[in-house]
């Protein structure tokens, strides 16, 4: 059973936050969502990570780079 995106998001944020609290120093966290991804899942992602007191994340929705040509 596959966990749903806001669920495997969750559970990285919350990791990322841990590991920054501890080091009193700001880490980088990328987020990788589906192309299926909602503009509430983007929301719900930059919201967890701010309620956590995280200085930054990153988030990446499948497909959204350019294709070279």
């Amino acid at each position: 059973m596959t966990r749903p995106p806001a669920r495997r998001f969750t559970v990285a944020v919350h990791l990322a936050a841990h590991v920054e609290f501890e080091l009193n120093e700001g880490i980088s966290k990328t987020i990788n969502l589906p192309v299926s991804a909602t503009p509430d899942t983007f929301s719900s992602a930059f919201l967890e990570a701010w309620r956590l007191g995280m200085k930054a994340i990153s988030v990446y929705r499948d497909g959204s780079a350019a294709k070279p040509a």
